[in-house]
C-alpha cells in the first residue's frame, strides 16, 4: 500500500501524523486540566471553609469538655471558680 510512495513522503506523513496526535493529546490535556481546575475551585470555595469551621467547632467542644471535667474534679472552691471563669471564656469563644 505504501510501496508506491517515496521514503521522503512516508517520513513526512509519519511526522505529520505524530504532530496531529500530539496536538490532539495536548488539547485533551488542556480540557481535562480545566475540569480539574473547576473541581479545585469548587472545593476551595465551598468545602474548605466548612471543614475549617467544623475543625474549630470540634476543638471548641473538646476544650469545653476538658473544662467541665476539670470543674467536676476540682476539690476546692477556688479551683471550681477558676474553672467556671475559664468555662465562660470558652463558651464565649464557641458562640462566635
Amino acid at each position: 500500500m505504501f510501496a508506491k510512495f517515496s521514503i521522503r513522503a512516508k517520513i513526512i506523513a509519519a511526522v505529520a501524523f505524530l504532530l496531529v496526535a500530539l496536538t490532539g493529546m495536548g488539547l485533551l490535556a488542556v480540557w481535562n486540566m480545566r475540569a480539574i481546575n473547576s473541581s479545585t475551585v469548587d472545593i476551595t470555595t465551598n468545602w474548605l471553609p466548612s471543614v475549617r469551621v467544623l475543625g474549630e467547632l470540634r476543638a471548641g467542644v473538646i476544650t469545653y469538655r476538658n473544662v467541665i471535667r476539670e470543674h467536676m474534679l476540682s476539690e476546692t472552691l477556688e479551683e471550681k471558680l477558676a474553672a467556671e471563669k475559664t468555662l465562660a471564656s470558652v463558651v464565649e469563644m464557641n458562640t462566635k
